[in-house]
């Protein structure tokens, strides 16, 4: 045994003792006989058992700024703009989505007197301050039509092709967002099949300004939308696309997808700087991200202020690697505020999020666990959150699982699940447990489908009988009749506390293989994620 794998071994062992020692985590029990319910103790449970969301959005708390009444004259015989005199910010182009059912804010630069949009036969007319513009549009359904949007100054026009409505994604966070679809010859046939002129894809350009007194920036540096075809989608996130796919499936309107992630950045790269300085006047601990130079704050100044008057439907964010592998204490916190400060931003209260759990990874998953329950914890206290479970979609030796599919159709489940009200196949969740006459453990789901199932031999347990010891073999799993429970036995000891997928004392045979790791599954093949209980 070498010292590295020595040494994850004790840090393995300690905190499987001070988890059973403090017993954190689920508290409680189910009486014997009756049925898993919604209302048992469990801190993470995070969605009732039916769909409640709605396909509908409907935002038009700047519906008074929409202006039709004509103020001045257009003249509509103008020269088409060269850029010199009338310029449109650039996430809003040729191809552009805008968002359904919400009053949309166009702007750009002119050094015209006025400013005033046509589009589907109807002029908007807007403002002018120095050499900024803004022009309202009216809430629109979604359709599967190209409009063409014209710009009007009185010198200049600017002519905008293919622009539709339907609901618009930000996808962020760090590398497991940010690798492209085109990086993985697993998805060769995916890339080579793109074909949809609904699906729309934008990759924000990384900022111009890397330094630690990175300004906020008004505009992005660059970056065009692009329909769904071969070469974009190769170029574009591959969790990202898949996901965005998926939506375009089940929604059958346009999906929009604004891709803002860079590889290796922690959290604290993507808070607004009063937030950031919040959290550490407060004495959490953050990663500064000094090693990489990628600083706090300059991933939201540079790549997610400048959207802030594009109306989204929700945030994709796939993060938390980086803080896992350092500091990782205020994660938790840190989520917490980057969602509020973003909510925010897009002027959204409601504006909800899909947050992708960190999957198995490495030899020493301290780090990840830890992340995974700070994951938890917020969706938990959060009704517009959602968890989309990966704790089984980890490589022992790439830190960016190779099964995109997988990963990103469970993010558009839980999503279609959470927030729009489709029915769609979730992970067993735990609702409580018991402490049995003979002391075993029962451990209560729902989400079981048509029955739980015990695979891999019962792996990914730690128990205790409350002598503070770790028990890490020769307990035995089994999934009850009722498909909605399993057995949980060590020989005629009682069982105090369980914990299940997070820092499991990895045999062997099932170190090199994460999908060995785990071994409680619904009739869907989706498995439970990580839990600790006491009883």
């Amino acid at each position: 045994m070498t010292d590295k794998t020595k040494n994850c071994f004790t840090v393995l062992l300690f905190a499987c003792v001070f988890i059973f020692t403090s017993c954190g985590g689920i508290n409680g029990s189910i009486p014997d006989g009756s049925e898993a319910s919604d209302t048992a103790v469990a801190p993470f449970v995070i969605a009732d058992d039916k769909p409640s969301g709605s396909t509908e959005y409907s935002d038009d708390k700047n519906a008074d700024k929409v202006r039709t009444e004509p103020t001045f004259t257009v003249d509509k015989s103008v020269s088409e703009s060269d850029g010199t005199h009338l310029s449109i910010d650039v996430i809003f182009g040729n191809k552009t989505i805008l968002q359904r059912g919400a009053v949309n804010r166009l702007s750009g630069e002119t050094d015209g007197t006025y400013v005033a949009a046509e589009l589907d036969g109807t002029l908007y007319y807007g403002e002018t301050s120095g050499e900024e513009w803004t022009v309202y549009l009216p809430a629109r359904p979604a359709d599967e039509k190209n409009y063409t949007l014209t710009i009007y100054t009185e010198s200049e026009k600017f002519t905008l092709s293919e622009v539709c409505f339907g609901d618009v994604f930000l996808c962020s966070g760090q590398s497991n967002m940010e690798t492209l679809l085109g990086q993985y010859e697993a998805h060769a046939a995916d890339a080579e099949n793109a074909d949809d002129e609904f699906l729309r894809l934008f990759t924000v350009e990384k900022p111009v300004s890397s330094d630690k007194a990175s300004p906020l920036s008004d505009t992005l540096s660059g970056g065009a939308w692009n329909t769904a075809d071969p070469d974009s989608a190769r170029a574009f996130s591959a969790v990202g696309y898949l996901f965005g796919r998926k939506m375009r499936q089940k929604l059958g309107i346009p999906v929009g997808l604004i891709n803002a992630s860079v590889g290796g950045s922690q959290i604290s790269y993507w808070l607004p700087g009063e937030e950031a300085a919040a959290l550490e006047a407060a004495g959490e601990e953050l990663f500064d991200g000094e090693e990489q130079k990628l600083y706090p704050s300059v991933g939201y100044n540079g790549m997610i202020y400048p959207l802030r008057n594009v109306n989204i439907r929700g945030v994709l964010w796939y993060q938390g690697e980086t803080d896992a592998i350092s500091v990782h204490g205020g994660y938790e916190k840190a989520l917490v505020a980057l969602i509020s400060s973003y909510r925010k931003i897009f002027d959204d209260e409601n504006l909800f999020w899909t947050v992708m759990e960190l999957p198995r990874y490495g030899n020493c998953p301290v780090g990840y666990a830890d992340i995974r329950s700070a994951q938890q914890r917020v969706t938990a206290a959060d009704g517009r959150v959602a968890l989309s479970i990966g704790i089984d979609t980890g490589d022992w030796s790439d830190i960016h699982p190779g099964n995109k599919t997988v990963i990103a159709e469970r993010a558009a489940d839980e999503t279609l699940f959470s927030f729009y009200g489709i029915d769609s196949p979730r992970c067993p969740e735990l609702v409580g447990g018991e402490t049995l006459a003979d002391g075993s453990l029962k451990l209560y789901f729902k989400n079981a489908g048509d029955g739980l199932e015990i695979r891999n031999g019962g792996a990914g347990f730690e128990l205790s009988t409350g002598n503070s010891s770790v028990i890490k073999s020769d307990y035995t799993v089994e999934a009850c009749e009722d498909g909605k429970s399993v057995l949980v036995k060590y020989f005629d000891k009682k069982i105090t506390a369980v914990e299940y997928g997070k820092n499991p004392l990895i045999e062997v045979a099932a170190r090199y293989d994460v999908s060995k790791q785990l071994c409680i599954y619904n009739s869907y093949s989706l498995p439970a994620d990580q839990f600790e209980l006491c009883v």
